[in-house]
C-alpha cells in the first residue's frame, strides 16, 4: 500500500516549521516529508534526512494520522471519527 502526505501544509510551510523545530530528529524528519511534497523520491529525500525509507513511510503514517487536520476542524482523524460515531478500525 502506498501512503501519501496529507498536505494541510505545503513543502515551503513544512520546511519553515523545520526551522523553528527545537528537536533536530523532528526536524530532518518534516525536511523529509516537505522534500517527498516537492516530488523527490522517498528513497532520496529519507537518505537526505538521515533515515531509511521505512522510516520515513513509518513517520508518513504518524504524519497523517497523529496530528490534528485543518480540514478536520483540528481535530485528529481519530477523534473526528469518534465525533462523527464512526469506528475507523472497522
Amino acid at each position: 500500500m502506498i501512503h501519501t502526505v496529507d498536505v494541510d501544509l505545503s513543502a515551503s510551510e513544512l520546511r519553515g516549521y523545520a526551522r523553528r523545530e527545537k528537536d533536530p530528529r523532528v526536524a530532518r524528519r518534516m525536511l523529509a516529508i516537505a522534500n517527498a511534497l516537492d516530488g523527490m523520491s522517498r528513497a532520496l529525500s529519507a537518505r537526505l534526512a538521515g533515515m531509511d525509507r521505512q522510516a520515513l513511510r513509518d513517520w508518513v503514517i504518524r504524519y497523517n494520522e497523529s496530528r490534528p487536520h485543518t480540514s478536520l476542524g483540528w481535530l485528529t482523524p481519530a477523534e473526528f471519527a469518534s465525533s462523527a460515531g464512526v469506528n475507523p478500525g472497522r
